[in-house]
């Protein structure tokens, strides 16, 4: 453009019927317009989505208060209920799938629960255009849902940020995992095994997700959070989904909560990133006419906020420091044991290949967990249960709770472990050396600046 030249127009030209003082600035233009009508289209999918997000994350905030009785469990067991029906008659199951805890959230019934609240959001949708067919926007009332959200996904993302920058989400490589061969980690297991291997970046990405949770709490910098999010969240979905993790429903709608968001701001920032445009700031009307009720809604979601921050530190450290961390107490029998003789009924038991009984291995991990490996790698998972007075162990199957054993132990020393007990019919006396775990490339080899070569292991 030559010096001569009238520079381009800026000003904000405002929607077909909205008006406003023209000696104003485009910011308090922008603040102070009128709500222009939305299309049709528009009116629906925000029934729709206002519908859907409030069915799918209510009893939000209730559910995060400490309230006696806990009145919340009611709207979980009707949606359980509504669940297992749906199961029968939508899905055709003769039964519905038994619900049990297991951690996992792509179960038959969250598939259920998933259909139920699409379902019923549509069913909400028409019920509510047939009725509300001549009011021409929602502005009001996509403030209140906006707020919804942001404070509904930042709670959620503030309890799984803090689950890693307190590393207790993925733990460092348990005495279990050293030793068992790659072949046997299952996807999941090889992602929670990258993962808890390195501490500062299971740091970092909880870094990144709690950050972006505390910038949705300010609506100044909702878009900023809503965005980081996105980054964040698609990185999580794409990983339970390539990784087979059995949080595919929840981060699916994690992303879809941080991109709805972000998108009213969508047009603003490809005219800036993309276009090279110059745009207007989003409306911000206050929530509350009266100054009072405003700084009263402040400081009650200050302390909210402040409360869920709190909870997720105070239970993060006590997990960490009682159950996972290295300074965490550990059962008596702690360690990984290789055995170096066992006897059956008094005859002594060779550690052939062919002999697919024998044990080769037994490693007590944490507290509570045992692993017995036999010499064909087959393996036993049990919880364990010491007894220091009787020098007696109970293990229980870990996925078969009928399957019990009683064994006695003891300790001649540090580095050796005495087991004998009566399993069926034959006795089994089992002599057991303890292994350095330390000897494992992967506990020594650690961070090195200066490398002449790859050491790809």
């Amino acid at each position: 453009m030559s010096v001569t030249q009238r520079p381009e127009r800026t000003t904000y030209e405002p929607p077909p019927g909205v008006t406003f003082d023209p000696g104003s600035s485009p910011i308090q233009q922008a603040e102070t317009a009128a709500p222009a009508s939305w299309g049709r289209a528009k009116r629906v999918g925000f029934r729709f989505a206002f519908a859907y997000l409030v069915l799918y994350l209510f009893p939000f905030p209730l559910s995060r208060l400490p309230i006696p009785g806990n009145p919340t469990q009611y709207w979980y067991d009707a949606s359980l209920a509504l669940s297992l029906w749906t199961e029968t008659h939508l899905f055709g199951l003769p039964a519905p799938v038994p619900v049990v805890p297991s951690g996992s959230g792509d179960t038959m019934a969250q598939w259920a629960a998933q259909v139920n609240w699409l379902l019923l959001a549509l069913g909400i949708t028409i019920l509510w255009s047939l009725l509300d067919r001549r009011r021409t926007q929602y502005t009001r009332l996509a403030q209140w849902l906006d707020v919804y959200v942001r404070f509904g996904l930042a709670t959620i993302m503030f309890g799984y940020g803090f689950a890693k920058i307190i590393p207790t989400q993925m733990q460092t490589p348990t005495l279990e995992r050293l030793v068992a061969p790659w072949g046997e980690f299952s996807p999941m297991g090889v992602l929670w095994s990258f993962m808890g291997f390195s501490s500062v970046y299971q740091i970092f990405t909880g870094i990144g997700e709690a950050l972006g949770a505390f910038l949705l709490v300010f609506r100044r910098t909702a878009t900023l959070g809503a965005l980081l999010l996105c980054g964040v969240l698609a990185n999580v979905v794409l990983l339970n989904y390539t990784f087979d993790v059995p949080v595919k429903l929840y981060s699916t709608n994690l992303l879809v909560m941080a991109v709805f968001l972000a998108a009213p701001d969508a047009k603003r920032l490809i005219d800036v990133l993309v276009r090279n445009r110059t745009t207007v700031p989003r409306p911000m009307p206050p929530l509350f006419a009266r100054r009072g009720v405003a700084r009263a809604a402040a400081s009650v979601t200050g302390l909210f906020v402040a409360y869920v921050m709190t909870t997720n530190t105070t239970q993060g450290l006590r997990y960490y420091r009682q159950t996972i961390g290295p300074d965490a107490p550990k059962s008596a029998l702690y360690g990984i044991w290789d055995v170096e003789a066992l006897t059956k009924n008094a005859v002594d038991q060779p550690p052939l290949l062919s002999d697919s009984l024998r044990l080769k291995r037994v490693v007590f991990g944490g507290l509570t967990r045992a692993t017995f490996r036999t010499m064909s790698d087959s393996l036993e998972r049990f919880t364990v249960k010491i007894d220091s007075a009787k020098r007696e162990i109970t293990l229980t199957g870990r996925f078969d709770p009928k399957l019990v054993r009683t064994m006695s132990y003891e300790k001649p020393d540090a580095q050796h472990l005495v087991l004998s007990g009566v399993i069926g019919a034959d006795s089994i006396v089992v002599r057991l050396r303890r292994v350095d775990e330390r000897r494992f490339l992967l506990m020594r080899r650690g961070f090195n600046w200066i490398q002449e070569q790859p050491f790809n292991r």
